[in-house]
């Protein structure tokens, strides 16, 4: 059975040597059954990129209790995890697991450096799945394109609330990569090409 992994990550930078995830969403699909996470991170802000941290909501929606005096979402302590802690789940969670995204070579990288950094080896399948790709391609789409424009063509909306957030993301990624596989499911069924 195939362990799929709808994964998204808001990061403090776009910068690939200093960035850090500070929230982590996905949702894991195995068969018929579906595991939803959203982890908040601590981040070390000091090379953070204020339009990177504004574009995710950072300062309106990570429950960090210690830098801002109030406790996590559900009212406990420990909302936000340790750089470690989010580590060793990421590396648990995710074995053996293929990770679809929106260009998730930058997910994938970020959580490859969290994981390297804590001395853990990334533990998911080498192949990414770039949603965005599949469904330009599917649609025959030439680049570049838009994820709005893409998600209109399936019939799919994206809730503004959600955007920027990596469970809301990770859940439009689940969402595209659905009606993709519908439609290509559909195609076949009635002899048609994909060409």
């Amino acid at each position: 059975m195939t362990k799929l992994i709808f994964l998204d990550t808001e990061t403090t930078s776009l910068d690939r040597r200093s960035r850090q995830c500070w929230d982590i969403g996905y949702i894991i699909r195995e068969g018929n059954t579906e595991h939803t996470t959203q982890m908040f991170v601590y981040a070390d802000l000091a090379d953070a990129d204020f339009t990177s941290l504004k574009i995710g909501g950072y300062y309106q929606r990570h429950p960090d209790p210690f830098r801002y005096g109030r406790l996590g979402q559900d009212g406990r302590e420990d909302a936000v995890v340790s750089p470690k802690v989010a580590a060793g789940r990421i590396a648990q969670d995710f074995k053996d697991g293929i990770i679809i995204g929106a260009v998730p070579s930058f997910d994938e990288e970020t959580l490859a450096n969290l994981l390297h950094e804590h001395g853990l080896a990334p533990t998911w399948h080498y192949h990414l799945i770039d949603i965005e790709s599949m469904a330009a391609g599917h649609l025959k789409a030439r680049p570049p394109w838009n994820f709005d424009t893409l998600l209109a063509a399936f019939g799919l909306i994206y809730d503004e609330r959600d955007r920027h957030t990596a469970l809301g993301d990770a859940v439009m990624v689940k969402e595209l990569y659905d009606a993709v596989m519908t439609q290509t499911e559909e195609g076949q069924k009635h002899g048609l090409d994909s060409d």
